[in-house]
């Protein structure tokens, strides 16, 4: 099993001790993927503990001062919460288990968050990394748990180009204990399916084109009804090889294209990409709770959730295409507006990935009354040459009496309507300044 540092172990320590004392627990997790899923662990890991679970998408202030006001025994945040520590001091007795970048540490707050243990929290662990960390510290035995921990990893993108750091060790372990599998990352009923509703690669052309995706299974040989797993090489050969041509055609990353191809855990009757998949269709149309009983073993609503699924892929699809029609084009970023906010991240990030200049970031923006709320995304490459979208994210709109943050490669924005031109300039000359190539 992992060897635990005492930068984790004693502070989960701490999580035990304060969890079995507490009557009234009150989980607060982040609404996406990664949250459900943490939340679905802890859950799991404490079962027939009072825990009364809200997803949050608004981590302002005020928001969480209602949720204080309820004076619960004990407060668990998930995959939030490192950018209040200030404020919750002295406000409640709480933990946090998060791994945005963290404003600080506190003595008076458990705070976990694998930046402080020599991790990166954009790429070496997650929310549902470190609720699976605590679970397997709690009981071995929970390393079964790990459906819900992959969930949240891929979710997070924290697969993409392969594991590193807290979940290589992690996934590492379970290669040792489950079996695994080459597949298609993009997952259905049938290989029709995957490809009709794939994002992830998102394919010009076909994602979403019926008759398109028809045409080609048919040229290639290959029975829309059957599965990938069960073709031969030769047929998987000419279907990878297809989808390789028609991301090369887009200038896709070599790193990207090859992440097609997926290590794939046993997790029953779907595999971990696609669970995750379904987890996070579920997150962004605010469908938390069924995501959440369907995690903690409630398999009768599987087919409401498959439903889900299908509806937001298409929403989706839909939305990147009318995305990449409307996208304007800044030095340092691209941008677009989408007609719904659930849908401003997964499209930046696909875009991001497989179609758009992969040299410029990604911001997408959806209106609501007179505010405007912001996504964007970067690639690892930008990273590296000196990007950082959750700072940048944060100076401009704070500049403008807004809030905004997030990871270096990942962040989102809150911002004014009528700021619309100061945030998108400021955003452009910082992203600028900090970008090593430009």
């Amino acid at each position: 099993m992992i060897n635990l540092s005492d930068c984790f172990k004693n502070k989960f320590e701490l999580l035990k001790k304060n969890i079995e004392e507490s009557k009234r627990i009150r989980i607060l997790a982040h609404y996406d993927v990664d949250g459900v899923s943490a939340a679905a662990i802890i859950f799991n890991t404490f079962k027939g503990k009072d825990f009364h679970i809200s997803f949050v998408k608004n981590l302002s202030k005020e928001n969480i001062k209602n949720f204080l006001e309820e004076k619960k025994d004990f407060y668990l945040f998930l995959d939030m919460g490192s950018s209040l520590i200030s404020y919750l001091e002295g406000k409640a007795n709480c933990a946090v288990l998060d791994h945005h970048p963290p404003e600080k540490d506190s003595e008076n707050i458990i705070h976990i968050n694998p930046n402080f243990c020599g991790y990166s929290g954009s790429k070496d662990a997650c929310g549902s990394t470190l609720a699976f960390l605590f679970s397997i510290y709690i009981n071995e035995k929970n390393i079964e748990l790990y459906p819900l921990y992959l969930s949240g990893v891929i979710g997070d993108k924290q697969n993409i180009g392969g594991y590193s750091g807290l979940n290589l060790e992690l996934v590492n372990i379970l290669k040792n204990n489950v079996p695994v599998k080459s597949t298609l990352k993009t997952q259905g009923k049938n290989i029709f399916e995957a490809l009709l509703y794939s994002t992830e690669p998102f394919i010009e052309g076909f994602s979403g084109k019926q008759d398109n995706v028809l045409n080609i299974l048919k040229r290639i040989g290959i029975d829309s009804n059957s599965n990938f797993d069960s073709l031969d090489d030769e047929k998987k050969t000419k279907l990878l090889s297809w989808i390789a041509l028609n991301l090369l055609k887009r200038n896709v990353e070599k790193e990207i294209i090859e992440s097609v191809l997926v290590e794939s855990f046993n997790i029953g009757k779907f595999n971990d990409t696609f669970l995750s998949e379904i987890v996070d269709a579920c997150a962004r149309q605010e469908k938390q709770g069924l995501a959440l009983a369907y995690l903690i073993g409630d398999k009768s609503r599987e087919s409401e959730i498959i439903q889900i699924y299908v509806e937001y892929k298409k929403k989706l699809i839909n939305e990147i295409y009318n995305a990449i029609q409307n996208t304007k084009n800044l030095k340092n970023l691209q941008y677009f507006f989408v007609s719904e906010d659930s849908m401003a991240g997964a499209v930046a990030s696909s875009l991001m990935l497989y179609y758009l200049d992969r040299k410029k970031v990604t911001v997408a923006f959806h209106e609501k009354d007179s505010e405007l709320r912001v996504s964007g995304r970067a690639t690892r490459k930008l990273v590296e040459n000196g990007i950082d979208l959750g700072k940048n994210f944060k100076f401009c709109a704070e500049k403008f009496n807004g809030y905004g943050g997030g990871h270096d490669i990942a962040a989102g924005a809150n911002i004014s309507k009528e700021k619309f031109e100061d945030f998108l300039k400021c955003l452009d000359e910082n992203l600028g300044a900090n970008n090593d190539n430009t």
